[in-house]
């Protein structure tokens, strides 16, 4: 009887604590901070699933880990990402996906040249744009390939 009486209980428990990981998170429950934060989201909170809600957790709980400085970039980007349509979006989130499946070795080679464009004075970013952009897919194949011979060439 005892047994059965534990099994029982264990098995309440579990599902309580299953019901508990899927149900979604009342908006008042959040913090001032997390509500703050997450204001944009206020208004359809409710209807988000919880892993929506999860990951939005998360990223309020790194905004508050950044620097002023980190904050107005990401700021920035997410006002971009907004003005993109569906197809630029998938496209992006695509490429992004292609990216983490490289080896490692190969996204610290593009890391590092994305530091060395960014650090370059914003004529000279503006204008390598430009010139990327008036560039046939053929001609930014053979660029790039252009670029990785002579970065070998000069290891050697």
């Amino acid at each position: 009887m005892n047994r059965y009486l534990a099994q029982l209980t264990l098995g309440l428990l579990l599902t309580l604590l299953a019901l508990n990981c899927t149900a979604n998170t009342d908006w008042q429950e959040l913090s001032t901070n997390q509500q703050a934060i997450l204001t944009p989201f206020k208004d359809n909170w409710h209807t988000l699933e919880q892993t929506q809600q999860t990951r939005l957790l998360l990223a309020a709980e790194r905004w508050n880990t950044m620097s002023p400085k980190q904050k107005q970039h990401a700021a920035e980007r997410l006002k971009k990402w907004r003005t993109l349509d569906g197809n630029q979006k998938r496209a992006v989130r695509q490429r992004l996906q292609e990216f983490r499946s490289l080896p490692e070795k190969d996204r610290a080679r593009i890391r590092s040249q994305f530091r060395k464009f960014q650090a370059l004075p914003e004529h000279k970013k503006q204008k390598l744009k430009e010139r990327w952009k008036k560039m046939s897919p053929d001609q930014r194949r053979k660029s790039v390939d252009r670029s990785r011979q002579k970065k070998e060439s000069n290891r050697r």
